[in-house]
């Protein structure tokens, strides 16, 4: 027939290329058509065979043996190929810009080998048999469906069994229906390489346009399976109607990953004009429906919500499903500011190493944060009436923050940071608590590329009295844009009486917050001791004791945030930093009991002393440094040598805390506001009562010291200081030292910037939480 390049009448045959070159171009009809009778036979063996802008290539349903070979089918009017078997080793094969199909076959077995399907009218690659590529092959299936409503690679019904094995590469991507269509069972094996992008399904009609990345829907009643791999790469592909990356149907079942971490969208529209695609990062898979399109910019109704049935970062879904890998609107958290002093006790336990891996701490303290939220979840807040303007609001019944699609799923909930009180700056704090079972919200505390567990700092090394750290959120899941902050907002129906939740998901940002420890000279047991309510609760006159009002109340830090009942208020009661504590310091002694000796309105012949650094913190969570909301009285123990009769005279250096650098100390003690403080002699010690603290003097007579009149010595005058760098401290002094003369070294509390508490091991890295120095800064609920 010479309308036909090749023609098999119905007896059949066997048409064998063996190491031949053939090309057949420009027939009327096709470049090789069988007859009709399922024994015929095409063996391509080391050959080359091109069909080119014939009616169509192979016609039929041939039993195809190609095996070392290069195949091309080019330009057709019609089919590439139409219902053959194909066996395919160690070959090539190009299937491009055919009117119909490109390759269209009943059962395809592929291996070694690499398949081009590239702008085919319909089908890319079709198959309804079975259907096997192997580990070591590649298919490329781009462009086709240009035409009508078909589809890149089309697995019908009659695939079974389909395979595409480990190690294989598949890319499906630019198609104009849907990049993956199933009807059949198959399974991509995990570490098939596949990515299926940029397909966009606009040609449904009536039946509607659905999954124009993957289309898994049943054909006549029957049930479609497709197991995809799981670092399978589908994004950015639309459909008219839902669905724009995956579409299961009612009878379906697809498994599938979470989404991957460098994922951006591309800025299409998807066919809906008010949603306004973005060119902004992947967060998650969202729900896609037809009545109900994701849209985070555009001017309809916001819907993000968010799919999250992931079990070790793969899901499955049974029945109706249509999802689009996008993103919500971001939520930020941030720890609040905090200061605290060294060696607390009972701290967080979400602190992490550079590994990410939990370091059980008891020294740092409960953290606590700040979030904003979207404008348009604020705005849907007040629209519900739950926010007023622009007041602060306790959130923590409408806010619960989790992970997808990571290893394990994550729970945590919010609580008001506080007993009665959580409000800052105009700003709430909230702590966040793990529920069934999660591990804490883990945090890191760095300072410049180095992470740290422990609070402990050297002075010397650091310059200063105190040390500072960026504390945030542990990011290898924040960076995965794998956590989320869900805010469910009730809503009451028209008839008043009945409410639904509106959902609202929020991918997390985090901001860093600081932490600032101040460094103490003396270890815990020896430094920090319970504030009583009764003098009566004093346990002996070796240490130093508050005794609060009832019905005082301890806020964290200068705001007005109220500790906990499981707070432990406490009295720090520290050596002043000296060259005997702190290696390097300098001696500021003398230079702080000569300003002391001017504000006592008397002449003493050669006093004694003691310099103590005092503060409020709680014990209890990691020596947060506390402010009381009343004077406390102090019981100072009686320096050996001294009792109730002792004459005693005690000078306040006021707002000397311990945050300054070590060379600044000898000009604050220069331009410090001197008090003199009354005191009284009490059988638990000296007694006076303070509402600020920072360094004290207490000074007395020296009792054994006789001066003739004419001999009396003059008050010591304050010299100049010099300081040096202040090294890392020294053990801690006995509980009540013995006095220093003037002149002597004395155990100076505060002469520098006082106010870093006993050693806090500071843990580096800490899960979800850290507490708050809050900052003044303007934030949205």
């Amino acid at each position: 027939n010479r309308l036909h390049a090749i023609y098999y009448d119905s007896c059949g045959g066997t048409v064998t290329l063996k190491n031949t070159t053939m090309k057949i171009t420009g027939f009327p009809e096709d470049a090789i058509e069988w007859g009709g009778k399922q024994n015929s036979y095409i063996v391509i063996d080391h050959s080359t065979f091109i069909s080119d802008h014939n009616r169509a290539g192979f016609t039929g349903t041939w039993n195809m043996t190609i095996t070392d070979s290069d195949v091309q089918v080019l330009d057709s009017v019609g089919n590439g190929s139409n219902g053959a078997n194909y066996t395919i080793t160690n070959s090539t094969l190009t299937y491009c810009r055919n009117g119909s199909h490109g390759l269209s076959s009943t059962n395809f077995v592929m291996r070694n080998s690499t398949l081009t399907s590239d702008q085919n009218g319909y089908y890319g690659v079709y198959v309804n048999g079975d259907f096997l590529v192997d580990g070591t092959s590649t298919m490329n299936i781009t462009g086709n469906s240009i035409k009508d409503d078909f589809a890149g690679l089309k697995l019908y019904k009659g695939v079974t069994d389909g395979k595409v094995e480990a190690g294989a590469v598949v890319t499906i991507t630019g198609n104009y229906c849907s990049g993956l269509s199933n009807n059949g069972k198959c399974v991509f094996e995990n570490g098939v390489k596949l990515t299926i992008t940029g397909n966009h399904n606009s040609k449904g009609g009536a039946t509607g346009s659905h999954g124009g990345g993957v289309y898994n829907s049943g054909n006549s009643g029957a049930s479609a399976d497709l197991t995809l791999p799981s670092d399978a790469v589908i994004y950015n592909n639309h459909a008219t109607t839902d669905g724009d990356d995956i579409f299961n149907n009612t009878t379906s079942t697809i498994r599938f990953s979470a989404v991957g971490s460098n994922w951006m969208l591309d800025g299409n529209n998807q066919g809906i004009e008010e949603s306004n695609d973005c060119t902004d990062a992947i967060d998650g898979w969202y729900d896609d429906s037809a009545n109900a399109r994701w849209n985070v910019h555009g001017t309809g109704t916001y819907h993000a919500e968010l799919f999250t049935d992931f079990t070790d970062g793969m899901a499955t879904v049974n029945g109706l499903k249509a999802l689009k890998a996008a993103h919500a609107e971001a939520a930020t958290l941030e720890p609040a500011d905090i200061t605290i002093y060294m060696g607390g006790d009972q701290g967080y336990d979400g602190v992490v190493n550079d590994q990410g891996t939990i370091e059980k701490t008891n020294s740092l303290p409960e953290p606590g944060y700040y979030i904003t939220l979207p404008d348009k979840v604020n705005a849907a807040l007040q629209a519900a009436g739950i926010v007023e303007g622009n007041a602060p609001v306790n959130l923590s019944d409408y806010i619960t923050i989790h992970t997808i699609g990571a290893e394990g799923e994550h729970n945590w909930k919010l609580k008001q940071y506080g007993n009665t009180y959580s409000e800052a700056y105009n700003k709430y704090i909230y702590a966040i608590e793990p529920e069934d079972g999660t591990a804490p919200l883990r945090l890191t505390f760095t300072q410049g590329e180095n992470v740290y567990q422990q609070d402990e700092f050297d002075p010397s090394q650091v310059g200063a009295l105190n040390n500072t750290y960026t504390m945030d959120v542990y990011s290898e899941l924040v960076n995965a844009k794998r956590v989320f902050l869900q805010v469910t907002i009730p809503q009451k129906q028209d008839d008043g009486t009945s409410t639904t939740n509106t959902v609202y998901e929020c991918v997390m940002n985090t901001e860093p917050g600081t932490l600032d420890v101040r460094y103490v000279t003396g270890d815990q047991d020896s430094v920090v001791t319970d504030i009583v309510t009764d003098v009566a609760e004093v346990a002996d006159g070796s240490h130093a004791y508050a005794v609060a009002p009832s019905g005082t109340t301890y806020y964290i830090n200068d705001s007005k945030i109220d500790v906990t009942s499981s707070a432990a208020p406490s009295l720090l009661f520290d050596d002043v930093v000296t060259d005997e504590n702190t290696p390097g310091a300098q001696d500021y002694s003398d230079q702080l009991l000569g300003h002391a000796l001017t504000q006592i309105g008397t002449t003493m012949q050669q006093p004694l002393y003691q310099a103590k650094y005092l503060d409020l913190v709680d014990a209890n969570n990691g020596n947060v440094w506390l402010t009381a909301s009343n004077p406390v009285k102090i019981y100072w123990p009686y320096p050996a040598g001294t009792n109730q009769n002792t004459q005693f005279y005690l000078v306040h250096f006021e707002g000397m805390d311990r945050k300054m650098g070590t060379g600044e100390i000898g000009a604050a003690i220069d331009k410090a506001n001197v008090q003199k403080v009354d005191v009284t002699n009490t059988e638990y010690g000296v007694c006076f009562e303070a509402s600020s603290f920072s360094p004290f003097v207490l000074m007395w007579e020296n009792p054994d010291q006789k001066v003739e009149e004419d001999e009396q010595p003059s008050q010591t005058p304050a010299p100049t200081a010099a300081p040096t760098p202040v090294p890392t401290a020294t053990p801690a002094p006995t509980a009540v030292p013995t006095a220093t003369p003037v002149g002597v070294i004395p155990q100076t509390g505060d002469t520098m910037p006082v106010g870093l508490l006993g050693g806090i091991a500071l843990v580096a890295v800490v899960a979800f939480v850290v507490l708050l120095v809050l900052r003044k800064r303007k934030h949205d609920d």
